[in-house]
């Protein structure tokens, strides 16, 4: 009655809900199976209702206050048993309830679906204790998903597989120091005479899609890529390799400590202790800037400091990166073009003005030749200076105390001499860059303190 046989198409052909099995005595049909099911959902019923009730105290009521037997309509069910003449045991049926089906009206003829915690609660007991039906326990297990679900479900395992493989492809593709290796190189450093627009397309794009991207934050690396690219896209005589690999690991390190000393405030600990204050920093000079891009960097990064680049003379691709950077970068607040704050002066920095170097102003000075470096330092120490970074190139026999380093190779000598200056200078910090970039790697930094 109200039966059909067992069929494995329609085993397979299941739309979620649940199965019920073990129906063993001949006599149940699917109106004894409803009429099971239905109790089970006026007890599940009643026993919300009842766990509501006991968590009401003090008025406004929670939302499960509007559970009750006269409020909620109890969800109809659908029932289909697959009697197995052979085997009683192996009958079974799949239930659907309401909630699972559309256009379904409930047992009082009011549409509706019950609250997920009373769902949950029906099913959990279910699926622990089985129904009794007709004298006879039946197991209740949950059915297969829809096909559309279980589609949609392995859809979205493949997409998360993709994804997870797009994670490591990017992760193995950042920037990792040895790619610096696969540049044209003499010796163990880069070429210097190389032009980034004279990559070939594989080495482009170590630069502009790997390395540059792994350089700056989300929110300026759009800009940041397409001034550059502006240059040596524009003006490719305007843009050594070598050069923008030196700028921009100096940058990094000098970023660092510029944006940790703009942060510092003056605490009690500090005060307390023998550090010094930290300082105010309103200028920066970038003292025998050559190209200028390192100037170009620190007026970009940090907008609200006046930044001014010093040399003999101004070369054209320092208007080149300005073009660049005005028509990829957005003005900082308060800007009205973008780089309001740099400036250029044609002039020997050896001659500037005490006024122009006190207590606010940071001197960097990237690869000065032997005097210059000396002078820049002593310059920043006696007038006070915020603070001093340098990173020497050429430093002759004699320039401090040793007049001879022998017996070892260039590389060797330049860490030594580089150590002797940053010793008779007190230099707090001393960093590198990779020498595959250059042999003149070395990064001092003094005249001020940050608590580590």
């Amino acid at each position: 009655m109200g039966s059909r046989p067992v069929s494995k198409g329609d085993v397979k052909d299941v739309r979620g809900g649940w199965v019920m099995s073990m129906i063993s005595n001949p006599a149940t049909d699917e109106q004894s199976l409803r009429s099971a099911l239905v109790s089970r959902f006026r007890e599940a019923e009643a026993n919300a209702a009842a766990a509501a009730a006991a968590t009401i105290t003090t008025p406004p009521y929670p939302s499960d206050a509007d559970i009750s037997t006269s409020s909620m309509p109890l969800p109809t069910v659908h029932v289909d048993l697959r009697r197995n003449q052979s085997d009683p045991r192996s009958s079974f049926a799949f239930v659907t309830p309401s909630w699972l089906q559309s256009n379904v009206t409930s047992m009082d003829g009011q549409a509706g679906t019950p609250p997920p915690c009373w769902v949950d609660a029906l099913e959990s007991s279910l699926l622990s204790d089985g129904i009794i039906v007709d004298g006879v326990k039946c197991t209740v297990k949950k059915r297969r998903p829809p096909k559309r679900e279980r589609v949609a479900r392995n859809e979205e395992r493949i997409r998360r597989k993709r994804a997870a493989r797009d994670r490591a492809a990017a992760k193995r593709s950042r920037w990792q120091a040895d790619m610096f290796g696969q540049f044209p190189s003499r010796g163990r450093s880069i070429v210097p005479h190389v032009f980034v627009a004279d990559l070939d397309a594989s080495l482009l794009h170590l630069v502009a899609g790997v390395y540059l991207p792994c350089m700056f934050p989300d929110s300026c690396r759009d800009e940041v890529i397409g001034a550059l690219r502006h240059v040596w896209t524009e003006h490719p005589k305007s843009l050594r390799i070598k050069e923008l690999f030196e700028t921009l690991e100096v940058y990094k390190l000098l970023e660092r400590q510029l944006s940790q000393l703009m942060r510092s405030e003056r605490t009690a600990a500090n005060a307390s202790s023998s550090l010094s204050p930290p300082p105010v920093i309103t200028k920066i000079y970038d003292l025998a800037c050559g190209h200028g891009l390192l100037g170009v960097l620190l007026a970009y990064r940090f907008a609200s400091v006046k930044v001014v680049c010093v040399d003999l003379k101004q070369r054209p691709c320092f208007d080149h990166y300005l073009e660049g950077f005005r028509l990829h970068a957005k003005p900082a607040e308060g800007e009205s073009i973008p780089l309001s704050n740099l400036h250029f002066e044609e002039r020997d920095f050896a001659t500037l003005a005490d006024g122009d170097v006190d207590s606010t102003t940071f001197v960097a000075m990237i690869h000065g030749c032997n005097e210059a470096t000396k002078v820049a330092i002593e310059m920043a120490q006696e007038r006070g200076a915020a603070g001093w970074a340098t990173m020497p190139c050429c430093i002759r026999d004699g320039l401090y105390h040793v007049n001879r380093v022998s017996n070892v190779d260039d590389g060797t000598r330049h860490f030594i001499m580089a150590g002797m200056l940053a010793g008779i200078y007190g230099a707090h910090w001393i960093a590198a860059i990779d020498e595959r970039i250059t042999n003149r790697n070395i990064v001092l930094f003094g005249g001020y303190s940050l608590a580590r």
